[in-house]
């Protein structure tokens, strides 16, 4: 049976990122952000949804875990598919399914952890401005770079991800959001 994992991801003190994987993702995050103390478990429940196809679900990983090029999820499944059926995975006959867009609900932009025990609601200043992160990700690299200052922790992660995203991201604006985090510890 598979099971959804809600997860914290510690990327410093002020950065703890809630989301929900499935269980086989686990490993991928623990490998991208340093292992467990980084990355804790704090819920489990089971998969009410379709039985995951491990083709689909193998595609679906390098979609949203190798924009980058870090090839992460072969260094964690280098057996591909062979590894997720292990993991309990199922292969099903013919061709494969098309991942569902509504696989993993994530958690919203304001949501903040609290402690390790559990999530709480947080009406923090420009946790509504997602909209606004969408636009500066439109501007050129020294008018988002002149920006980040401005921007909460949530915001940076935001737009972080937003350019990420995307095919080719301007490798000078991830740098220059990285940047911008040094400087705050």
């Amino acid at each position: 049976m598979t099971k959804i994992l809600t997860v914290v991801v510690t990327r410093d003190q002020m950065a703890k990122l809630p989301t929900e994987v499935f269980e086989h993702e686990l490993p991928i995050l623990q490998l991208l952000h340093g292992g467990e103390n980084k990355v804790k478990v704090v819920d489990s429940q089971t998969w009410a949804g379709d039985e995951l196809d491990a083709r689909t679900e193998l595609e679906r990983l390098r979609n949203k875990y190798d924009k980058r090029n870090l090839q992460v999820v072969d260094r964690v499944y280098p057996r591909g598919v062979a590894d997720l059926k292990a993991a309990g995975l199922k292969v099903r006959d013919g061709e494969a399914v098309k991942p569902s867009q509504t696989l993993i609900r994530r958690h919203k932009p304001e949501q903040r952890v609290s402690g390790s025990a559990g999530i709480e609601q947080s009406s923090a200043p420009g946790a509504d401005k997602v909209g606004e992160i969408e636009a500066l990700a439109k501007g050129t690299i020294p008018e988002i770079t002149a920006a980040l200052p401005s921007l909460s922790n949530e915001q940076l992660d935001e737009l972080e991800v937003h350019e990420g995203a995307k095919d080719s991201p301007r490798a000078g604006l991830m740098k220059a959001i990285e940047a911008e985090r040094d400087s705050r510890n």
